[in-house]
């Protein structure tokens, strides 16, 4: 059986968030010299999501390709402005992502009014 060692120990970390009406995405990706990392094998990382700023204490799952979720009930009926997520090891934060309500509606809006342009505005 072949192992294959790598040089360093640095690893990059990228960190997105987004969320539907049942279940909240943090996307965390980890790669190392081009390939993907199974963060759930890592000991004590770990994500934390939060709603304007308290955290969210619903079971989370992980998947390699999806990351870190959770699944909450009527979320867009509920009072927030802004979702996060932060991805720690320990005490230390490897990354952060945040999602407000605003940018969201507005990427909407966006998308519609450019659906609805024609050549003859």
């Amino acid at each position: 059986m072949a192992v294959k060692c790598f040089d360093q120990a640095e690893f990059n970390l990228t960190v997105s968030l987004t969320f539907s009406n049942r279940k909240v995405s943090c996307r965390a990706m980890a790669m190392k010299e081009h390939y993907s990392m199974d963060m759930s094998k890592m000991e004590g990382v770990e994500a934390k999501f939060m709603m304007d700023d308290k955290e969210i204490t619903e079971t989370q799952n992980y998947k390699m390709k999806k990351g870190y979720f959770i699944k909450m009930t009527n979320l867009k009926k509920m009072d927030f402005k802004c979702l996060s997520c932060e991805v720690h090891a320990g005490e230390m934060m490897l990354g952060k992502a945040e999602q407000c309500r605003d940018e969201k509606e507005n990427d909407k809006a966006k998308a519609k009014d450019n659906e609805n342009w024609s050549w003859d505005n």
